[in-house]
């Protein structure tokens, strides 16, 4: 927080899940997208009979209205990067294709096992 301030910038948290209360653009966006967790399984065991099949449509429409209201919310030149800590096609590449009608170029994905840490996905999104 501290370096935002050094920089000059604000920063706003909000819920995209529902209408922005402005109508403010944004020229960097980060959405961390609520997810099923299935990145997290090392340390949160539980996921496994949490989760059930019927909830990753849930959360796939969840994100994709949420994807959608962030880019509504991006300035020109701007970028948004959509994170979540799911290893699922339904919530990462599924919602992208879904929002953009293709994948962004730049992509990141962490896999558990294979890299150290939590698995995670992201991608940088260039305004249009």
């Amino acid at each position: 927080m501290a370096a935002l301030k050094e920089l000059r910038c604000g920063r706003v948290v909000a819920d995209v899940s529902e209408p922005l209360p402005f109508r403010r653009r944004f020229e960097r966006i980060l959405l961390d997208a609520p997810c099923s967790g299935t990145g997290t399984l090392g340390r949160n065991p539980e996921i496994k009979w949490r989760m059930q099949p019927s909830d990753l449509p849930r959360f796939h429409d969840r994100q994709v209205k949420m994807l959608t209201r962030a880019l509504d919310a991006l300035a020109p030149g701007g970028r948004l990067v959509y994170s979540t800590c799911s290893l699922e096609r339904e919530e990462n590449e599924a919602v992208l294709e879904k929002v953009l009608g293709r994948l962004p170029d730049k992509i990141l994905r962490r896999l558990p096992g294979v890299d150290p840490g939590d698995g995670f996905f992201a991608a940088v999104i260039p305004s249009n």
